[in-house]
């Protein structure tokens, strides 16, 4: 869930760059070693990997589709889970800072997100 903020705030400017996908390469990572089991082969890995990063380019084709549900859903679960919101400010910061800064329609983004989900810079 946290990945979706981040993918949302990457495609602000209409575009996911070659670093921002090198950074949502590296989530779908993070997500295979926090989810896997201790004995999972490098082809399982392989597998996994493959299907993490086109599900986000699919969400990315799809944001009109699925955003309101995954921002409901979000906002739901960090009413019940507070102490997450900053590590979904961490992911969103982090992937709109993959691309040498923070570009203004980045920065829009984020506010809204920010306000959205009830996530303020104090909180963090």
């Amino acid at each position: 869930m946290y990945t979706y903020t981040a993918l949302l705030v990457a495609h602000t400017d209409g575009t996911v760059d070659d670093k921002e996908w090198q950074f949502i390469r590296a989530l779908a990572d993070d997500l295979i070693s926090i989810s896997s089991r201790k004995d999972i082969c490098k082809e399982e890995v392989k597998d996994l990997q493959l299907l993490f990063f086109n599900e986000f380019k699919y969400l990315i084709c799809h944001f009109d589709q699925w955003e309101r549900k995954f921002m409901k859903t979000l906002k739901r679960y960090l009413i019940e889970k507070p102490e997450e919101k900053a590590a979904v400010m961490k992911a969103i910061y982090m992937l709109a800072d993959a691309s040498d800064g923070i570009c203004e329609k980045e920065s829009v983004m984020i506010e809204h997100l920010s306000h959205e989900l009830d996530i303020y810079p104090s909180l963090i």
